[in-house]
C-alpha cells in the first residue's frame, strides 16, 4: 500500500484533549485582553489628539483675526474676543459641535462633544474616554477652555495696553494615556 504524501505520522487521529483546550483558551483570552486595553489606550490618545488639534485651530483662528483687527488700529476692538464663541471663527465647525447652551445639565450634550457654555463663556468638551484624565472633582470630566486678553498689567480685561489674546484652559486637567 502506498502512503499518502500529506500524511502526518506525528498527528494521531484524536482531537485535544481538554488540558491542551483549557492552555489555549487562557492563552487566547489573554491575548485578546492584551489588545482591548491597547485599543482602549490607543483610542484615547487618538480623542486627546483630536482635541488639542481643534483647540490649536481655534487659536490660529483667533490671533488671525486678533492680528486683523490690530493692523486695522482696532485695539479696543481686541478685548471683545474675551466674550467670544471660539467655534464662530472657524471657516466650518466640526462636527462635533452641539452648539451654544446656557448652562446645560448633564446628559444634555452626548460624550465626544463640544459646546459653547453662555453662562461661563467657556468652550467645553465632554471626553468619550476618560480613564487617563484627571480634573477638578466639580468638573466631572469636562475640559473647559476660555479665552483671556493679556494686558500689560497680566491677564484679564484691565485698562492697560492690550499685547495678545489667547485660548487656554480654564480649568487644570491632566491626560496622559499610558505607554
Amino acid at each position: 500500500m502506498i502512503k499518502p504524501v500529506f500524511a502526518k505520522p506525528w498527528c494521531p487521529e484524536r482531537g485535544f484533549s481538554l488540558l491542551e483546550f483549557v492552555i489555549v483558551a487562557t492563552l487566547v483570552g489573554f491575548l485578546a485582553a492584551k489588545l482591548l486595553r491597547n485599543e482602549t489606550t490607543y483610542q484615547e490618545k487618538a480623542e486627546k489628539t483630536v482635541v488639542e488639534q481643534l483647540i490649536g485651530t481655534c487659536r490660529s483662528a483667533l490671533h488671525l483675526q486678533v492680528a486683523e483687527m490690530l493692523v486695522k488700529g482696532n485695539v479696543e476692538g481686541v478685548r471683545s474676543f474675551a466674550n467670544q464663541n471660539p467655534m464662530d471663527w472657524l471657516g466650518e465647525k466640526p462636527k462635533n459641535y452641539a452648539g451654544e447652551y446656557y448652562a446645560p445639565t448633564a446628559g444634555t450634550v452626548e460624550s465626544g462633544n463640544w459646546y459653547f457654555d453662555m453662562q461661563s463663556r467657556n468652550l467645553v468638551y465632554l471626553p468619550n474616554n476618560v480613564t487617563h484624565l484627571h480634573t477638578a472633582a466639580a468638573e466631572g470630566n469636562k475640559l473647559r477652555f476660555r479665552v483671556v486678553v493679556v494686558s500689560e498689567d497680566g491677564e484679564g480685561v484691565g485698562r492697560s495696553k492690550v499685547v495678545g489674546v489667547n485660548l487656554v484652559p480654564a480649568v487644570t486637567y491632566d491626560w496622559t494615556p499610558s505607554e
